[in-house]
């Protein structure tokens, strides 16, 4: 009985630990909308985003929205 309850225990603390991996995961994005002087949204606009420090450039367009996204990026500072 005393090492069902151990082997329960340990399954137990397995999936805790499962659920405090996934937090680790790097999902950094930059997202938003590009508008123009009057406030209107701008679709297609074209930007790039740098990390100087690492020399990585992505670049990314606007949708019809005028919104873009820039996903899976590792932290840092970007411009």
């Amino acid at each position: 009985m005393m090492k069902r309850s151990l082997i329960m225990l340990a399954l137990v603390w397995f999936s805790v630990l499962c659920g405090a991996l996934k937090a680790q995961t790097l999902d950094t994005a930059i997202l938003g909308t590009v508008t123009d002087s009057t406030g209107g949204l701008v679709p297609g606009a074209s930007m790039t985003v740098s990390q100087p420090a690492t020399g990585f450039v992505r670049s990314a367009a606007t949708n019809a929205e005028g919104y873009y996204e820039v996903r899976y990026l590792l932290p840092g500072n970007y411009t």
